[in-house]
């Protein structure tokens, strides 16, 4: 809201980053609010071109997402993992076929960069195949970062069973995600027995492998 009453005040005073695209025209790679809002009230915008290839595009895109003041989770990851993507092809294109040291540190620099750990960071960014309703569970801290990351090891269909599963006030923890991501089986097994199965883990994981593979094959045929 603040970006746009000073545009509809002063227009645009700061250009806005641009490369020439290969279809035709320009590509901003950094300013994209600044260009829409501009455009909605019919003013001009300066603008920069620049010579800049893929790789150096897709760090400015993440860099300018990065500098937003309030980004959610679901777009972190992905800003993140596309940035650690163009560092390693960066960094691999100074030998060929044969992975630099550039590239091997790529994590530790773009942790270091975001001031976490380079565990954290390799958390979030494989939360980039986690659902949004998985990444949104994270920002409002119904769901551990560290529980997050191993359901993006999930199917979709799956990670949105155990965020059902939180709405109900069952708190998931990483053992009980593991254990449970091969005898959940959503098609055959309904939301009661899901609930029974997560809620209930602690106790059946006291049993042999075998007597656990028995009751759940005696719940599902109960069921």
């Amino acid at each position: 809201k603040e970006l746009r009453k000073s545009i509809e005040l002063n227009g645009v005073k700061d250009p806005v980053l641009t490369r020439i695209n290969p279809k035709g025209g320009l590509e901003i790679l950094s300013g994209q609010r600044r260009h829409m809002i501009a455009r909605e009230f019919n003013y001009p915008v300066p603008a920069i071109i620049q010579k800049i290839d893929d790789n150096d595009a897709m760090i400015l895109v993440a860099d300018s997402n990065l500098h937003r003041p309030h980004i959610s989770t679901y777009d972190l990851s992905r800003t993140l993992r596309n940035k650690m993507t163009a560092m390693k092809r960066k960094a691999g294109r100074k030998k060929r076929g044969v992975p630099g040291a550039d590239e091997l540190q790529s994590d530790a620099m773009l942790a270091k960069e975001m001031g976490i750990s380079t565990s954290r960071l390799n958390r979030i960014i494989r939360l980039s195949e986690a659902t949004k309703a998985v990444c949104d569970a994270v920002d409002d801290n119904s769901l551990e970062l560290s529980i997050a990351s191993d359901l993006s090891f999930l199917s979709p269909e799956h990670q949105n069973a155990v965020i059902d599963l939180v709405g109900l006030n069952l708190k998931p923890t990483v053992k009980r995600v593991q254990r449970n991501a091969e005898i959940w089986t959503i098609r055959r097994c309904g939301r009661f027995w899901r609930t029974k199965i997560f809620s209930r883990s602690s106790h059946l994981s006291r049993r042999s492998p075998r007597r656990r593979s028995q009751t759940h094959r005696f719940r599902l045929r109960q069921w």
